[in-house]
């Protein structure tokens, strides 16, 4: 299911807009049919803002996605192929290292921060190999996560190290926010090489996580949007300082991938509003409406409309307008919403 959305406002204004649904099985579905299907949809989206036919429709700017490996290439050949083809670049060529690849269709891909922080989350909890962040320090993994919460007086969460829930994104959430609370007590102290590795991951998951949820830091003060995006900036060259060294041992090369592209995505999306005297500004723009958030709590609502949890595509097509208006009354009457364990903390 493809769905528009804005990337600022709250409540009504930030409702989805169902435009497109296809059978794409990810054992079936080849690369042709996923690049067909995201060119017709960006294409008849670009026709539909001709002057005269709905003049409320913003410029798409970019695509987010869970990342599964045949959407993941096809975005990649569509939106990342041409060096100096990014979009916002004139306010982009600036920043030193910045990936100024882009493509035909205009857009930056946006592979969601639920995704990553559950995938950071099974890597740590669910993998034998762990997370190893230095050639001297320990490998990271559930016992050695679980020892360090209860010696440092850390809340031990039964969700957080709970095997059989890979799709918890709060359980994930929470597995860094601990790690940071881990780096915190250590002090000024002399580290050893276990400590250090773990400051590290704390200050990377600080880096992360602050912008997403409110932009507060550990004062109470609200974050900027410069503020945050300078904690992106850390946490990308954070993350090439320690995948250059580890590579594969820190976390797998799609993460890697995924994360930074991300990161690309949020500074290009600034760049475009800036640009754009109809946006704005970037006074409404919030880092935790982009991704597929929303998509998750639209496709949570039609799930819940069928008895079997379960619907095939001619259903799915049939309860969408219905799931809509369901979704309208979420927005007016939160306090309604069940919410989901896979959503990013509710939002």
């Amino acid at each position: 299911m493809v769905c528009v959305k804005p990337i600022t406002g709250k409540g009504e204004d930030a409702l989805l807009l169902p435009v497109a649904v296809a059978p794409t099985c990810n054992k079936r579905s080849n690369l042709d049919h996923q690049q067909h299907l995201l060119t017709a949809v960006i294409d008849a989206y670009d026709d539909l803002r001709v002057p005269g036919c709905l003049p409320d429709l913003g410029e798409l700017v970019m695509v987010a996605t869970d990342g599964d490996g045949k959407r993941r290439r096809a975005l990649t050949l569509l939106c990342n192929v041409e060096q100096g083809k990014v979009p916002g670049k004139e306010l982009l060529l600036t920043l030193i290292l910045f990936d100024l690849y882009g493509g035909m269709l205009g857009v930056t891909v946006d592979y969601d921060w639920r995704h990553m922080l559950k995938r950071i989350r099974v890597r740590i909890v669910f993998s034998s190999k762990g997370m190893q962040l230095s050639l001297l320090g320990p490998k990271l993994d559930t016992w050695k996560v679980q020892a360090l919460f209860k010696r440092h007086g850390v809340p031990c969460l039964a969700s957080v190290f709970d095997n059989t829930d890979k799709q918890n994104v709060p359980a994930a959430v929470n597995l860094l926010v601990g790690m940071g609370m881990v780096a915190d007590s250590f002090g000024d102290r002399r580290l050893t090489n276990e400590e250090a590795d773990v400051r590290v991951l704390g200050a990377l998951s600080d880096y992360l996580l602050k912008p997403l949820f409110g932009g507060v830091d550990d004062k109470g003060t609200k974050v900027s949007l410069e503020d945050a995006l300078i904690s992106y900036a850390a946490a990308a060259f954070l993350l090439f300082v320690i995948f250059s060294e580890m590579g594969a041992n820190f976390i797998p090369h799609q993460l890697y991938h995924d994360v930074q592209s991300t990161i690309k995505n949020l500074y290009v999306v600034v760049a475009r509003q800036l640009q754009d005297p109809k946006n704005n500004g970037v006074a409404n723009l919030l880092f935790f409406l982009l991704g597929t958030n929303e998509l998750e709590k639209f496709f949570g609502t039609l799930r819940r409309m069928s008895p079997g949890m379960t619907f095939d595509l001619l259903q799915m097509v049939e309860r969408i307008e219905a799931a809509a208006r369901v979704e309208a009354i979420y927005a007016q009457h939160p306090d309604l919403d069940p919410g989901s364990r896979t959503r990013l903390m509710g939002t």
